[in-house]
């Protein structure tokens, strides 16, 4: 299923994730215990499955799934919820537009992280999602953002970007909100940094991206013409 997805065959890793799920289902998750075998992979086909149907933007099925799974993880003592369905959640209500649902879900990834970092010795599941701190608050600095909470946005975003200085996506979403803010030196300082760690190009001094006019303009007026080695 992983190798469809990262493949971006994700109908054909639905189909399957459904039949492994029809097969692994017939022998429930034993009570009381994190260190079952067909729990651990119980949860990361249903990880999988349901980031698939995410990116076929099938996020009504996506989140059936993942209640679903939390849901029968509970029933069988399984605790803390499972970190990696709780981030494709969170995900799947921010793509949908359920800001506030995604930064509640966000929040709680967040808190999971850090009990499964103090607990990585007792924990004997594969976690994936483990480093992706810098996603949950670059998601959280989108969804405030969109609910034009814009202090808590840029806060989220730089955080982002101080967890991972090489994830060119926060810049570009603090540069964005910077601009709505009409904050436009911040927002080009924001884009010269993302090309000072070798992420972003001057390529838009040539032909602008698509970004909010005023910034194009700051950019190509302030960037010197230096060539950047790809």
């Amino acid at each position: 299923i992983r190798n469809y997805r990262t493949q971006e065959l994700f109908q054909d890793g639905i189909n399957a994730g459904e039949e492994a799920l029809k097969i692994i289902t017939r022998n429930p998750c034993l009570k009381n215990t994190g260190k079952n075998d067909n729990t651990h992979h119980y949860a990361m086909i249903t990880y999988e499955t349901a980031n698939c149907y995410l990116h076929k933007e099938d996020f009504i099925k996506a989140r059936e799934l993942c209640y679903a799974t939390l849901s029968k993880l509970r029933e069988s003592g399984i605790t803390p919820e499972n970190i990696d369905i709780t981030f494709t959640l969170a995900c799947t209500y921010l793509k949908e537009g359920s800001y506030k649902k995604a930064i509640d879900y966000f929040k709680r990834f967040l808190s999971l992280r850090e009990w499964y970092l103090k607990n990585m010795n007792t924990n004997f599941m594969m976690i994936d999602t483990l480093g992706y701190d810098y996603a949950a608050h670059n998601g959280m600095g989108y969804c405030f953002g969109n609910l034009g909470q814009w202090e808590i946005s840029i806060n989220h975003l730089e955080k982002a970007i101080s967890c991972n200085p090489k994830f060119l996506t926060s810049y570009r979403n603090l540069a964005s909100y910077y601009s709505s803010i009409e904050s436009y030196n911040k927002a080009t300082n924001i884009l010269l940094k993302a090309v000072s760690e070798g992420i972003e190009s001057y390529t838009y001094t040539k032909k602008p991206m698509k970004w909010p006019h005023p910034i194009s303009r700051n950019i190509q007026r302030n960037t010197p013409k230096i060539k950047v080695p790809y």
